[in-house]
């Protein structure tokens, strides 16, 4: 599983899970689910709240 993840920090946790952390810009996120590049993102509640992606 291919997880995008905002810092080194949440690399080793999704590493520790077996999930392999991909390192993409927050606006790119949706774009990238829908195109099967990742899986799902780790982003802090006020990213989600402030994006313009429909998640």
């Amino acid at each position: 599983m291919k997880i995008r993840t905002p810092s080194s920090a949440g690399n080793d946790i999704l590493e520790a899970w077996g999930a392999i952390p991909v390192s993409i810009p927050m606006s790119d996120v949706y774009e990238a689910m829908q195109k099967g590049v990742i899986d799902g993102a780790l982003a802090p509640a006020s990213a989600l709240k402030t994006s313009s992606s429909p998640m």
